[in-house]
């Protein structure tokens, strides 16, 4: 009998962590990711950034500004920034352009 109350409590345990992990591996799938590009003019004197911000389950949804600020941080500011909201990329190109 107390063998058999040891391997449920073993078995409890193990499937317990087991949860803990996975669900914080899967928590951590769901916070926004950040991307930066920078453009640069061709005389080499100004500098605009486009940042995004995805978020969701599958990351489908979208953030972008358009900014001449260089920070690390995605903080919007709608009186000095262009804004954007989009559902997969912040642009589509036409493979007419692309060639």
């Amino acid at each position: 009998m107390k063998g058999t109350i040891k391997v449920i409590l073993i078995i409890v345990v193990v499937i317990g962590l087991a949860s803990y992990f996975f669900l914080d591996k899967f928590a951590d799938g769901l916070k926004p990711t950040h991307r930066q590009f920078e453009l640069v003019s061709s005389d080499n004197k100004s500098r605009l950034y486009i940042k995004t911000e995805n978020w969701g389950v599958t990351g489908d949804s979208q953030q972008t500004i358009i900014t001449s600020d260089n920070e690390d941080k995605f903080e919007i500011d709608s009186t000095r920034q262009i804004l954007f909201f989009a559902d997969l990329n912040p642009f589509y190109i036409s493979k007419a352009m692309t060639h």
